[in-house]
């Protein structure tokens, strides 16, 4: 298997791993943060929690949505996606880093690093038809 592929591979499972991620934040993270809420929060903060962390999970999906398609894209030989797929995972890294930090060391967020180091380096190590051709 050639470099492109595995870029390509660890690039498009990255993604898919954002996108799949969403769900279980949407439907498992929420209820339960909700139900832990409810009883010590006005419902106007309940709402707004709700929506803050529901736009997370549609942000997660996105993310994983732009990182396929940049797969995609950069095996078409388009090499603009690449830059697309590097800012997502970059993304995902430095908020995992934070995130760690910032909840003492809390081991889940080193997912989002991992999710981040497969899409950015599955971006930078594909080399798009076109430079792998000159």
């Amino acid at each position: 298997m050639n470099r492109q592929r595995v870029a390509g591979a660890i690039l498009t499972v990255g993604g898919l791993f954002i996108m799949l991620a969403s769900l279980p934040h949407a439907f498992l993270g929420w209820p339960a943060l909700r139900d832990a809420l409810q009883g010590q929060t006005s419902h106007e903060v309940l709402n707004t929690a709700a929506i803050g962390w529901l736009f997370g999970s549609f942000a997660m999906a996105t993310l994983g949505f732009v990182a396929l398609v940049s797969a995609s894209q950069l095996r078409r030989g388009i090499p603009a996606a690449r830059t697309q797929a590097l800012v997502v995972g970059a993304g995902y890294i430095l908020f995992g880093a934070w995130a760690l930090w910032y909840d003492e060391g809390n081991p889940h967020f080193i997912a989002f690093m991992v999710l981040g180091a497969a899409v950015a380096l599955g971006a930078w190590f594909f080399t798009s038809r076109a430079s792998s051709e000159a």
